[in-house]
């Protein structure tokens, strides 16, 4: 690790899920929910190589594009990921019902 930590050297696959969790709740995979959770320990633990390197570009890229309220621990994820499943539950449920409306018109 050299230099200070840069939001935009952080790895664009990374960023690319970080914004799928952001944006439409989609979990993570192990390494990323440690990241998200603020879990030093088990952030290295699950980190390849690549991500090791980069651990510090990527929580550069949270600290100012994630919003606070989800992440920094997993019951913020958890509550993150449990509002978008509600929210896509009831978008479908929604579209469903205006379907069957146009269908029986």
């Amino acid at each position: 690790m050299h230099g200070r930590p840069d939001e935009k050297e952080a790895p664009e696959q990374i960023i690319a899920s970080l914004i799928l969790y952001r944006d439409e709740g989609v979990p993570p995979g192990s390494f990323l929910e440690a990241v998200l959770a603020n879990d030093l320990w088990q952030s290295v633990s699950k980190a390849d190589e690549d991500n090791l390197l980069t651990l510090h570009h990527i929580v550069a890229w949270l600290h100012w594009n994630m919003p606070g309220d989800i992440w920094k621990s997993h019951e913020r994820i958890e509550s993150h990921l449990k509002e978008c499943s509600r929210k896509r539950h009831y978008s479908f449920a929604s579209r469903k019902r205006q379907a069957q409306r146009e269908i029986a018109s």
